[in-house]
């Protein structure tokens, strides 16, 4: 796997576990490379913001290449 096609894993179980709404779910799934993911994560920022998506974060990112990471960023979101 790619650090992308791990990214939207861990989106995809996120969304499953937190029962995410159907159309952040749906975008997420038809995101096909890092920044359409982003585009995806600003759009419902407030609820992964407000989830246990956002507690996971900094295990999350630890895990991701520095590679994605630099996609993420060039997509203008930064996490640490």
């Amino acid at each position: 796997m790619d650090g992308f096609n791990d990214l939207k894993e861990i989106c995809r179980m996120a969304c499953h576990e937190r029962q995410a709404c159907k159309p952040g779910f749906e975008a997420m799934l038809l995101a096909e490379n890092t920044a359409q993911m982003m585009q995806v994560w600003r759009q419902n920022w407030n609820d992964i913001y407000s989830s246990k998506f956002a507690d996971l974060m900094p295990q999350v990112v630890a895990g991701l290449s520095r590679q994605l990471i630099q996609e993420m960023r060039q997509a203008d979101v930064f996490v640490n």
